[in-house]
């Protein structure tokens, strides 16, 4: 009996050491196989913690880390599936099947430094494979576009249709096949591809929008109707396509249709409460903000599940129409006693924005914490704190945050929007400029984000993008007064003078008066830009005000008269108006300036003075007449004048402009910049002041500190074609001891420049520092004749110490370039 014991013991042991001797691997592929055959029926869920357990035994277990990917991608983890592609690429870098998964999913996601990392890559190892040769294809038509190479795109777009009549389930080559006949305006084309791209992804947002803005294009209304009406039932959250169709109601003046639209969407006991908050949005436009707080009324008197969104509503409307006090009263009371939750983090933000705008950012901030402390994801409180990095210059931490917003909210155009403008910060342009086109795309072609997009198209000579822009803008409200007057302004930089006339005809037929003040305007400089002269003064005369109110057209006629330096016949214009309006202060300050113009220094200062005896509050005039006192030769006066003005308005950021510029010319570099850093600080955005503080900091401080700050305030001057902004960038970025950056910048700086004796010093520095000497020494002579030769100055003696040096290569020390 106890030798069976012992033997069953001695059994259950050597079983037990036979387990334990099996290895890492063969568990592993244990795992393996339990975790597929979890996926064969269905179960992600356990098969993931298969996959697990298979990559703590085994992290180089090839099938299944592409089997955990592949899971992945087809459940929707499209990150996830990546990352565990990369990773199996990083193990096996000969890994086909990997690389063309990376591939597949760069492409189907615009991600084309990836694309170019493994589609070049794959194409060593099967180059005729079809998924490689699709991202290789893509990239050949991206690179063909942003080179300008017609003949390279064509080649390109014809080998992707190639590609696509084999296997039409391509997504990315669908993708870039439809943006190609969108870009060349081939719209039935266009509409075809998205058609049948859309046979293999019916419920794709983004082709549903290029479909739209197609119908747009063409100008098929009820198809466009059509579609948005079976937009908004598909994705009935989505408040931009609801949007789109309330605005097509709009457009054809189908106001009562468009409220009755959103009327049908509201239920007071909804979960959301999004349809009650868009309708009040709608009244507040477009019937008056007493109709938006009598439906708040009606909806807070029902009770229902979202009281404090709607008693918050309430206290926004009456704060922005002026009840600032009592507003922010309400919405603390909301918040009192209230437990955390996602209505009340709703209602701190709203909170926030209202104590930033009454000067409390302190208390904003700590709202906008609080909420994300609670909530880290959400999306307002994630937007407005991207808002304060990017103002604080914090464009590392705003991306950051922007991208989290991104995560949640990747259709948002406002996210777009503040991202592009923490990439303008950063100075990467390219990057800034691709934001705005997305927020154009998922705003359906939304009028601000058009714009914003156009203007920086036109900034930089893409005029025909620019239109492209605005005119996509226009089909979705086709009489908006803003962006037919930037097409109206835009085509007269393109002179194209029958498209200007058509857009000036179009604001008349509104037959508003300020349409037609926009459309006489654009009329009026059309006639100048062809210097068609009497055609112009013949048109402004018909125009000019007939009764007591001068007009654009009266103030262009006296405009033209200065021009001309008819100064009498400019003053007899203007008397004349005041003979109707003789108390007119725009009218006054206008006859004061031109009494200054033509010399009657005396008159002018007496009427100036008249004007701040009777509205002390106008820095128009104090800065006229601060000006007028430089120009009469009396600076004493102009102090006492700048002082005066300080004292009455002492937060206004030119009067502070002013007197930092007088403080830096009296060699007080300190207070100057001080000042600086305190309009900096209230307008972050104000290019000309950042190029001012970062200007003074790198050419008058040498600490570390002060250059760092330089090269933050300045970095996003990065690439300028304004010649100043390009010396201040150039010569931090010489500080910083990035002299080919520095010269890029410098060398344009100093040609637009010539008198400028700093900008041509600053051009020599570098050239020395490269190495350059017979340049270097070439430069500093031009510098060197631009000075006085009979005063003494701080430039004129670095200028002999760094040509004495030049001349004597010894070498003297180790000194740091930056601070010569």
């Amino acid at each position: 009996m106890t030798h069976r014991i012992l033997s069953g013991i001695f059994l259950a042991c050597a079983l037990t050491v036979l387990a334990g001797c099996q290895t890492a691997e063969e568990r592993a592929e244990e795992h393996f196989q339990a975790a597929i055959e979890h996926m064969e029926n269905g179960d992600s869920a356990r098969a993931t913690v298969e996959f697990r357990n298979v990559f703590k035994l085994n992290g180089k277990h090839r099938d299944a880390r592409m089997t955990y990917a592949n899971m992945r991608r087809n459940d929707g983890d499209v990150a996830e599936a990546y990352s565990q592609y990369l990773r199996l690429v990083e193990q096996y870098p000969d890994d086909l099947e990997g690389r063309k998964a990376l591939i597949d999913l760069a492409l189907n996601n615009g991600n084309w430094d990836e694309l170019r990392r493994h589609g070049e890559y794959a194409a060593k190892l099967a180059p005729d494979d079809s998924i490689v040769r699709a991202g290789l294809v893509a990239l050949a038509y991206r690179d063909a576009v942003l080179a300008g190479n017609e003949t390279a795109r064509i080649k390109a777009q014809a080998e992707a249709l190639e590609l696509l009549s084999a296997d039409p389930a391509r997504p990315g080559l669908q993708r870039m096949v439809i943006d190609d006949y969108i870009r060349m305006k081939d719209w039935t084309k266009a509409r075809e591809a998205v058609d049948t791209a859309l046979k293999h992804e019916p419920d794709a947002l983004d082709l549903l929008r290029k479909r739209l803005g197609i119908l747009y294009a063409t100008n098929d209304s009820l198809a466009v109707k059509d579609q948005l009406t079976a937009m908004v039932a598909s994705f009935p959250k989505d408040k931009q396509i609801l949007a789109a169709l309330v605005q097509w109601h709009i457009t054809r003046g189908n106001t009562d249709e468009a409220e009755s639209l959103l009327r049908s969407r509201l239920d007071p006991q909804d979960e959301s409460p999004e349809a009650g908050a868009t309708l009040v949005r709608f009244l507040a436009e477009f019937r008056g903000n007493d109709a938006a707080r009598a439906e708040l009324d009606k909806l807070i008197a029902d009770g229902g599940p979202h009281q404090a969104l709607y008693r918050s509503l309430r206290a926004s409307i009456n704060f922005d129409t002026g009840d600032r006090d009592q507003a922010i009263a309400e919405m603390q009371s909301i918040l009192e006693g209230a437990e955390p939750s996602d209505a009340t983090d709703n209602v701190k933000v709203g909170l926030a924005r209202m104590l930033d705008i009454t000067d409390n950012p302190v208390g904003a901030r700590a709202l906008i914490e609080e909420v994300l402390a609670r909530d880290p994801s959400h999306t307002e409180a994630l937007k407005r704190r991207a808002q304060w990095l990017i103002e604080d210059d914090l464009t590392g931490d705003a991306i950051m945050t922007l991208r989290a917003a991104l995560a949640d909210s990747p259709n948002d155009a406002e996210i777009m929007t503040l991202m592009a403008r923490a990439h303008e910060r950063d100075g990467n342009t390219d990057l800034m400029s691709e934001m705005l086109a997305l927020a154009v795309e998922n705003s359906g072609n939304g009028v601000a984000e058009s714009l914003r997009y156009a203007q920086h198209l036109q900034s930089v000579g893409k005029l025909r993008p620019a239109e492209d822009a605005l005119l996509g803008a226009l089909r979705v409200q086709r009489n908006n007064v803003q962006i037919l007057s930037a097409l109206g302004q835009l085509y007269i930089e393109m002179q194209d003078w029958p498209r200007t006339e058509h857009v000036a005809r179009t604001l008349r037929g509104l037959d508003r008066d300020d349409t037609v003040e926009i459309a006489n305007t654009l009329t009026a400089r059309m006639l100048a830009a062809q210097n068609r002269d009497a055609e112009l003064t013949a048109f402004l005369e018909s125009v000019a005000s007939a009764d007591d109110a001068a007009n654009s057209a009266d103030i262009a006629i006296i405009r033209r008269l200065l021009e001309r330096d008819e100064t009498d016949e400019a003053l007899a214009q203007v008397d004349q108006l005041l003979e109707a309006t003789p108390d007119a202060p725009m009218l006054r300050f206008l006859r004061a300036s031109i009494l200054a113009q033509s010399g009657r220094i005396d008159a002018a200062q007496t009427l100036f003075r008249d004007l701040l005896n009777e509205n002390d509050q106008r820095p128009e005039v104090w800065v006229a007449l601060y000006r007028l006192n430089h120009a009469n030769g009396d600076p004493d006066a102009a102090r006492s004048t700048l002082a005066s003005a300080r004292a009455k308005l002492p937060e206004n950021a030119e009067l502070m402009w002013l007197e930092a510029g007088e403080l830096e010319q009296a060699g007080d570099i300190d207070g100057a910049i001080a000042i600086y850093e305190t309009v900096y600080g209230a307008d972050s955005g104000n290019l000309i002041v950042a190029n001012n503080l970062a200007s003074l900091l790198a050419d008058h401080r040498t600490d570390t500190e002060s250059l760092e700050r330089a090269f933050i305030v300045a970095r996003r001057l990065r690439g300028t074609d304004v010649a100043p902004f390009q010396d201040t960038y150039g010569w931090i970025a010489y500080r910083l001891q990035n002299y080919d950056e520095a010269l890029a910048h410098l060398e344009p700086a100093a040609a637009a420049l010539q008198e400028n004796a700093t900008v041509q010093f600053h051009l020599a520095m570098t050239y020395a520092a490269m190495g350059r000497t017979d340049d270097a020494l070439a430069q500093f002579d031009k510098t060197r004749a631009m000075l006085d030769p009979d005063t003494s100055s701080e430039l004129a003696a670095k200028i002999e110490a760094e040509v004495a040096r030049l001349n004597n290569p010894e070498p003297q020390g180790n000194s740091d370039p930056g601070t010569q």
